[in-house]
C-alpha cells in the first residue's frame, strides 16, 4: 500500500516538474512581448511574429 502511495506521489511530482519545465521554456520565448488571443482562429500571439495554436 505504502508503495503505491509513494508511486502515485511521485508521478504528480514529476508532473508538475514538467509543466514548470513547460511555463519555463515558454517564458524565454515570449519574455516581455505584447500577446493577443484570437479566439476565432484559435490562435495566440506574441509580439509580431510568434504565434501559436489554442484549444479554448
Amino acid at each position: 500500500m505504502a508503495e503505491k502511495c509513494y508511486l502515485n506521489l511521485l508521478s504528480r511530482w514529476q508532473s508538475s516538474g514538467i509543466a514548470l519545465e513547460k511555463q519555463l521554456a515558454i517564458n524565454d520565448s515570449i519574455g516581455n512581448l505584447g500577446w493577443n488571443v484570437d479566439m476565432s482562429a484559435g490562435t495566440a500571439t506574441f509580439g509580431n511574429d510568434l504565434t501559436f495554436p489554442i484549444q479554448i
